[in-house]
């Protein structure tokens, strides 16, 4: 018997919300290290301290492109081209006949 935890195959909804969520804490933690790098990187006037800045900074730029990534994904999963459309005109009859004569 499945919990109320678990995903079932038609709640996929809610895994993609827990997908999200996840990968949201994951970029702020990675913000947070970015920025405490950069600032630990900065304090220090050698090279290991300009390495340090630069680690940070090479992680919040990471950051920014992943985040810039998928709101474009999410802007152009919008869109429907003639083929979607299409497709989605056409469901009832490419599905097979539950029976046969």
């Amino acid at each position: 018997m499945a919990h109320a935890d678990e995903a079932s195959t038609f709640d996929i909804i809610r895994m993609a919300e827990r997908v999200d969520m996840r990968v949201r804490s994951a970029h702020v933690a990675e913000i947070v290290a970015g920025a405490l790098l950069m600032i630990l990187g900065a304090r220090r006037t050698s090279f290991a301290g300009a390495a340090v800045a630069a680690w940070g900074a090479a992680l919040l730029v990471k950051v920014a492109v992943e985040r810039l990534e998928l709101t474009l994904e999410r802007q152009h999963a919008d869109v429907w081209d003639e083929v979607d459309e299409a497709s989605w005109q056409s469901f009832p009859a490419s599905d097979a006949p539950g029976y046969t004569y």
